[in-house]
C-alpha cells in the first residue's frame, strides 16, 4: 500500500509539471513571432517535380486560415504566402514545426538581384549539414523592415504533413524551441525514471511482467522521440536513411512491444485464450505495416500503421474490460490507462486527419497521454506487489497456523510413537535373533553339501583308484597260485637230492631224480617261474604308479604355493578318470609346453577333474549316433598367462543354463547325481589364484571350458 502511495505522489507530481508547461506556453502570447495561418496558397504536383519558375506561374489553391494540416501526402506541393516584416532587424527566421518532413525546400526573390534564394533541407541529408541545427526546420531569411516579401515552400514527404509555419526574430523562435525542449525533457525525464525503476525493480522481483513494462516504456519513449526529431538530432543524425524510416519502424517496435507486455500483464494466455489470439492478429499487422513500408510503399505502411494503433487501442480497452468482468484486479489499472492513451490517440489521429485543430495541447496530447498511461500502468504493477506480499503474509500466517497444528498433533503422537516404538524393536529384537539362528542353520546347510560336493568327488576319486588298482592287483594275485606250484615242484627235486643214499646206488637214484624232473619239465619250470615273477613285478609296478599318481593328483601334503607342471597334472587327472572315459570316446591332448605355474597343484587339479567329469556326463548324455564322443585338452602360453581349454562335443548349454552354471547350488543333473557346487568351488578357487574360468557352449554341439592362470606368482586372497 505503501508503494502504491507513493506512485500516484509521483505520478501527481510528473504530470502536475508537464500539464503546467503545456498549459504556460499556450497561455502565453509571443510578441516577436507570427504565426503563418492565413493567406497561405497550395498547389499539387501531378505527375513530377516542378522548377521555381514553373511553381511561380502555377495555378494555386487558398487553404483554409488556422495552422497547415494537409494529413498524409504521396506527391510534392508548393505552398505559396506572403509576409511582412513589422520589426526593426533584417534577418528573420522561419520555421516549420514538423520534425520529420523528407524534403523541405524554401524560395524567395532576392530584391537586389532578382533572383530567387533556395535554401533545402530535410532528412535526406545529415542532421549537421542544417543552417540551424533544431529538430524542427528553421530557415534564416532576411527581409527589410516593413516590406513585404513572397515565399514559396516545396515539400515532398510520406509522413504526416501537419505543419505549424513561424516567423520572427531569433530571440522569439529559439526562446520556443527551448520551451518545447523543455517540456519535452520532462517527458523525458518521466520516460527514463520510470524505465529505471522498473527495470531494478526487475532485477529483484521474479516476474517478467517488470522487464516487458521496461521494452513497453522504451518503445513509447522512442516513438515520441522519434516524432519529435529528436531521435535524428541524438540518436541517428548521420545516417539519413534510418531517420527516414524510423516513422516506421519505431512505432513498430513500440507496437510490438506493448502487445508483449499487455499478454504478459494480462496473463491472455491463460485467462481468455481467444483474446490472445487477437493480440497475435494485431502484431501480425504491425509486421505487414513494417514490411509494406520498407519493401513497396512508405505512405501505405504508414496508414496501416496508423489504423492498426487505433483499432489496437479500442482492442485493448475492450479486453480491459472483459478481464474486468472476471476480477481480474490488475485489468481494471490496465483498462483506466488505456482509456486515458485512447482518448490522446483519438485526438492525435483526428488532428492527422484535419478534423481537431492544431494548437500546444493536441501537439503533445501524446506525450501527456502516454505519461499517464505509464503511470497508471506503474501503479498497476505497484498493485501487484502489494497484493503479491498480501498473499505471501496471509500464506505465512496460514503457514504458521499449520506449523502449530502440525506440532500440537506431533505432540499427541509421540507417546503412541513411542510405544510403537518399543513394541516394533522387541519384535526387530526376536526377528533378528531368528535371522541369526537362520543363518546359522545355513552356515551348516551350505557345509554339509560342500562336504556333500566333496564326498562326491571323493567318491569318484575312490572309484577310479579301486579301477585302476584291481587291474594290477589282481595280475599278481592270479600268478602267486601257479608260482606256488612250480615252487613245490622244484622243492619236490631239492627234497629227492636231499634224501640221496651215499651208501646206496647213487646211479639208479640219480637216474629216478632226472626221470622225475623230465616228468615234471624242468626248464619249463624255470620259464614259467620267470614269466610269473615278471607279471608278479609288472603288476607291482604299476600300482606303485597309480599311488604315485595319486600322491600328485592330491597333493595332500603340499598346501602352499608351488611351482608346478600343469599338463602333470592333467596327466594324472585323466590316469585316475581312465574307468569313467566311454570305450567309444576319442581323448586328444594337445600339449603347448606351457611353462610351470605358481599355484596350489591339489586345488587346481580338483578344477581339471571336475570340468573333466562334467564333460564326460555331457558326452555321455548326448546321442553322438554314427560320431564318436570327443575330448580335447589343449594348453598354450603367452607372456603373461597359460590356458587350459576342456573341449566337449557333448550336449551343450542354452544361454540361460550357462548364466548360472557358477551359481552355487544350480545343477542340471538327476537328483542324487550332483550338489551343484562344483563348478561355483572350481571359480572361487580361480579367483584366488587371480586367474579366469571362461565358458563357451553351443546347445547340441558341446562346450569349451578355458583357464587362464598367471605365470607369475599370483596374490592369493584368503
Amino acid at each position: 500500500m505503501q508503494e502504491t502511495k507513493v506512485h500516484l505522489i509521483s505520478l501527481l507530481l510528473f504530470l502536475t509539471t508537464l500539464l503546467g508547461g503545456i498549459l504556460s506556453s499556450e497561455a502565453r502570447s509571443n510578441p516577436g513571432s507570427m504565426s503563418i495561418d492565413t493567406g497561405v496558397y497550395i498547389h499539387h504536383e501531378k505527375e513530377r517535380i516542378l522548377s521555381i519558375e514553373e511553381a511561380v506561374n502555377a495555378p494555386y489553391t487558398r487553404l483554409d486560415d488556422g495552422i497547415i494540416n494537409l494529413g498524409m501526402r504521396e506527391n510534392g506541393f508548393w505552398l505559396r504566402f506572403s509576409v511582412t516584416n513589422h520589426y526593426q532587424e533584417n534577418r528573420l527566421f522561419l520555421k516549420v514545426a514538423q520534425p520529420v518532413l523528407d524534403r523541405i525546400s524554401l524560395y524567395y526573390q532576392d530584391s537586389a538581384t532578382g533572383n530567387y534564394i533556395v535554401e533545402q533541407l530535410g532528412e535526406f541529408k545529415p542532421f549537421e549539414k542544417r543552417p540551424i541545427l533544431n529538430p524542427n526546420y528553421i530557415f534564416p531569411v532576411n527581409i527589410s523592415p516593413q516590406k513585404k516579401q513572397e515565399f514559396f515552400l516545396h515539400i515532398r514527404t510520406i509522413d504526416q504533413v501537419q505543419m505549424p509555419i513561424t516567423i520572427g526574430m531569433a530571440e522569439s523562435i529559439f526562446y520556443d524551441e527551448s520551451e518545447s525542449a523543455f517540456i519535452f525533457g520532462i517527458y523525458t525525464g518521466i520516460i527514463v525514471i520510470m524505465m529505471l525503476y522498473h527495470l531494478m525493480i526487475s532485477t529483484t522481483v521474479n516476474d517478467r511482467s517488470y522487464l516487458y513494462y521496461v521494452l513497453f516504456i522504451l518503445g513509447v519513449g522512442l516513438t515520441q522521440v522519434t516524432l519529435r526529431g529528436y531521435g535524428f538530432q541524438y540518436l541517428w543524425p548521420g545516417f539519413p536513411d534510418v531517420a527516414r524510416y524510423s516513422t516506421l519502424i519505431v512505432p513498430f517496435f513500440s507496437g510490438i512491444t506493448t502487445a508483449a507486455f499487455m499478454k504478459q500483464f494480462l496473463q491472455t494466455k491463460r485467462l481468455v485464450p481467444g483474446w490472445h489470439t487477437g493480440i497475435n492478429i494485431f502484431v501480425g499487422a504491425y509486421c505487414l505495416s513494417c514490411v509494406t513500408g520498407l519493401f513497396f510503399n512508405m505512405a501505405w505502411g504508414l496508414m496501416i500503421l496508423q489504423f492498426t494503433a487505433f483499432s489496437g487501442s479500442v482492442f485493448s480497452l475492450a479486453l480491459g474490460l472483459v478481464l474486468v468482468r472476471k476480477k481480474f484486479r490488475p485489468a481494471t489499472f490496465f483498462m483506466i490507462a488505456y482509456s486515458v492513451f485512447l482518448l490522446a490517440v483519438i485526438v492525435y489521429v483526428l488532428c492527422n486527419f484535419n478534423f481537431l485543430p492544431y494548437n500546444r495541447f493536441t501537439g503533445y496530447v501524446l506525450e501527456l497521454g502516454s505519461a499517464i498511461q505509464i503511470m497508471l500502468l506503474s501503479l498497476a504493477l505497484a498493485d501487484k506487489i502489494n497484493t503479491y506480499r498480501r498473499e505471501q503474509s496471509e500464506s505465512r500466517k496460514e503457514a504458521l497456523r499449520i506449523s502449530l497444528e502440525n506440532e500440537r498433533l506431533i505432540k499427541e503422537q509421540n507417546v503412541f510413537l513411542e510405544e510403537e516404538v518399543k513394541n516394533r524393536t522387541k519384535e526387530l529384537i526376536q526377528a533378528n535373533s531368528d535371522l541369526q539362528q537362520a543363518m546359522i542353520t545355513l552356515k551348516n546347510t551350505q557345509a554339509q553339501l560342500i562336504n556333500a560336493e566333496k564326498m562326491s568327488s571323493l567318491g569318484q576319486l575312490t572309484a577310479g583308484i579301486a579301477h585302476e588298482i584291481n587291474n594290477p592287483i589282481n595280475f599278481v594275485t592270479a600268478n602267486i597260485k601257479p608260482l606256488q606250484l612250480d615252487i613245490q615242484d622244484l622243492r619236490s627235486i631239492i627234497d629227492r637230492y636231499e634224501q640221496l643214499d651215499i651208501t646206496g646206488d647213487i646211479k639208479t637214484q640219480l637216474a629216478a631224480i632226472e626221470a622225475h624232473k623230465n616228468r615234471l619239465d624242468v626248464v619249463y619250470l624255470q620259464q614259467e617261474i620267470d614269466t610269473l615273477l615278471a607279471g608278479i613285478s609288472e603288476g607291482a609296478t604299476r600300482t606303485a604308479e597309480i599311488v604315485r599318481e595319486l600322491k600328485n593328483f592330491v597333493r595332500v601334503d603340499e598346501d602352499q604355493m608351488k611351482s608346478t607342471d600343469l599338463e602333470k597334472g592333467l596327466d594324472s587327472t585323466l590316469l585316475i578318470l581312465k574307468n569313467k572315459l566311454p570305450p567309444d570316446m576319442r581323448l586328444i591332448r594337445e600339449k603347448g609346453g606351457i611353462p610351470l605355474v605358481e599355484c596350489m597343484p591339489g586345488k587346481i587339479n580338483q578344477i581339471f577333474m571336475n570340468i573333466i567329469v562334467n564333460a564326460i556326463d555331457a558326452i555321455r548324455m548326448k546321442k553322438t549316433g554314427d560320431k564318436e564322443g570327443e575330448l580335447r585338452i589343449k594348453t598354450w602360453t603367452d607372456d603373461r598367462n597359460v590356458y587350459i581349454s576342456i573341449q566337449d562335443n557333448g550336449i551343450g548349454m542354452s544361454e540361460s543354463v550357462r548364466k548360472n552354471i557358477f551359481d552355487p547350488f544350480f545343477t542340471t543333473k538327476d537328483v542324487g547325481e550332483g550338489t551343484g557346487l562344483g563348478l561355483a568351488i572350481s571359480q572361487s578357487i580361480i579367483k584366488h589364484h587371480n586367474g579366469t574360468l571362461r565358458v563357451q557352449s553351443i546347445v547340441g554341439e558341446g562346450s569349451e571350458f578355458i583357464i587362464s592362470l598367471p605365470v607369475t606368482p599370483p596374490h592369493i586372497q584368503n
